[in-house]
């Protein structure tokens, strides 16, 4: 591919999400020029260039606590300026392709117009739309939002030319309730890019659960909502705060949910043993995932967390710590108890049994986290990329004629 011109369009904030921006690199890598439309906090500029890709800021922020209406709002006033932006480019930059990121999936069929043009169209779901209603608004498969929202997803996979997914469960869920044929799909996985964060010395210390060994350190990091279980883990704490071994928590993150997961550790008793660090950079999460003894995904069995493969599972992986993670499809589609401590998600008791096991058993953990060499081979960056090069080679490259 050269000099190609590409199109993206993301509701979310640049460079700050880093697989919107990783995929972006990727393409700027193969020699693509990329412009990404994205969202505009108050300190950033309309418009600059950060690692090869333009940055082109529309001037709406992102407000999870929303309800629906507003979210409606949302989101559609940031895909009707980022078609007017893109319309308008366009007519100079010439784009062979526009690659839009969900939510919402209706971000897409602003490029339609250019389709005229040839321009192709990509889709990349990060989260199915109609599982992302159900679990932000804890409402059911049945709900008018919910059906709607199913109707959005048909058309926009009916318009779009390739489909990026996931996962191979994401795969499973859009082509079981929309008519698509398989070579319209691209799993594309979410692993992130943590060339050079690996450990230098790739032995793994378990905690020894001597007298002078410190506090149990667990790591829960990422965003900080009711569904991704954190309270869970405090329920846990509860349960071993009269067992011999010092446990203590860094919940690493920030969302709604944080002032009232605050509120729960106070009255569980726990202030002292919970460490809410807020958001952190790369290089300060690098740090505490390097402290942490045992790595935490907690997720409840939401529609939404069902299906999700976190990169949290592979930033573990890499710096060969211990997990114990929810009993989930998404996440047993990439490890087993031969890797990770598996728990019944929302299970306190069990996720407190799944900690001491850990702590009583040091080689096992050894063992189990030897494994994710095997692992990392498979699910890496490097392979990541080669995946989006292969869908972009599939609507760029024209094959050569005998």
């Amino acid at each position: 591919m050269k000099k190609k011109r590409i199109c993206m369009l993301a509701h979310s904030y640049l460079p700050g999400d880093d697989r919107i921006f990783r995929e972006g690199r990727a393409l700027v890598e193969r020699g693509c020029e990329v412009d990404i439309i994205c969202l505009k906090q108050r300190h950033e500029k309309f418009w600059e260039t950060v690692a090869g890709i333009r940055l082109i800021r529309v001037p709406i922020r992102r407000d999870r606590a929303r309800g629906v209406a507003a979210y409606a709002v949302e989101y559609f006033g940031f895909a009707l300026l980022a078609a007017l932006l893109l319309w308008g480019r366009a007519v100079f930059r010439r784009y062979q392709v526009v690659h839009t990121h969900n939510p919402p999936d209706f971000l897409l069929w602003a490029m339609l117009p250019l389709k005229l043009f040839g321009a192709a169209a990509v889709f990349d779901i990060h989260d199915p739309g109609p599982e992302m209603a159900m679990s932000k608004w804890e409402i059911e498969s049945n709900h008018y939002l919910v059906k709607f929202w199913r109707r959005l997803e048909k058309i926009t996979v009916g318009f779009a030319d390739r489909i990026i997914v996931t996962s191979r469960v994401d795969l499973e869920i859009i082509r079981s309730r929309n008519a698509c044929e398989a070579s319209k799909f691209h799993i594309v996985m979410n692993t992130p890019d943590l060339n050079g964060a690996a450990r230098a010395d790739d032995t793994v210390q378990v905690h020894s659960n001597g007298k002078n060994a410190g506090p149990v350190r667990l790591l829960y990091q990422g965003m900080v909502a009711k569904r991704r279980g954190i309270q869970t883990v405090l329920q846990a704490l509860i349960l071993l705060k009269d067992k011999p071994e010092d446990v203590r928590l860094t919940v690493a993150g920030d969302g709604e949910y944080l002032p009232a997961l605050k509120d729960l550790a106070n009255e569980l008793g726990l202030a002292g043993l919970v460490d809410f660090a807020g958001h952190v950079n790369s290089a300060r999460l690098f740090e505490l995932i390097e402290q942490a003894d045992i790595c935490l995904i907690p997720f409840l069995n939401t529609p939404i967390n069902m299906r999700g493969v976190p990169n949290k599972l592979f930033e573990y992986m890499t710096f060969r710590k211990p997990m114990i993670a929810a009993n989930l499809r998404g996440i047993t589609s990439v490890v087993s108890e031969q890797n990770v401590w598996l728990y019944e998600a929302g299970d306190a008791a069990a996720l407190a049994g799944a900690i001491a096991k850990v702590l009583r058993h040091p080689s096992e953990a050894r063992k189990r986290t030897q494994s994710y060499e095997a692992l990392l081979t498979q699910y890496n960056w490097q392979a990541t990329k080669e995946r989006l090069w292969d869908c972009y080679a599939s609507l760029l490259v024209k094959p050569s004629s005998d």
